[in-house]
């Protein structure tokens, strides 16, 4: 997911298995290494690998059946509740 994309005022947010990991999704600097699905990570793009976390990762990606959800929201203001404006769920399979 490509996050320099989204315009000021919104923000991407994903969930895996239920769980919003943004927070542990978001990739600061670009790097040489790549990811769990084997592609290059890049800086601003939104994506999630369980070995990138600094304390334990929120999801652990075994193998079997998962869903992703990648929202794109409207930021909120003063701790309120953002407002969702798009959502794409994907299911996917790690062996």
């Amino acid at each position: 997911m490509d996050a320099t994309t989204v315009p000021a005022g919104q923000e991407l947010r994903l969930i895996i298995d239920g769980i919003d990991v943004t927070a542990q999704a978001l990739t600061a600097e670009p790097s040489d290494t790549a990811g769990i699905d084997g592609q290059p990570t890049n800086n601003g793009s939104l994506r999630y690998d369980p070995r990138d976390t600094a304390g334990a990762p929120l999801v652990e990606l075994r193998p079997g059946e998962h869903s992703a959800t990648a929202e794109l929201r409207e930021r909120s203001e003063f701790g309120g509740r953002s407002r969702l404006i798009d959502a794409y769920t994907w299911q996917f399979v790690l062996q």
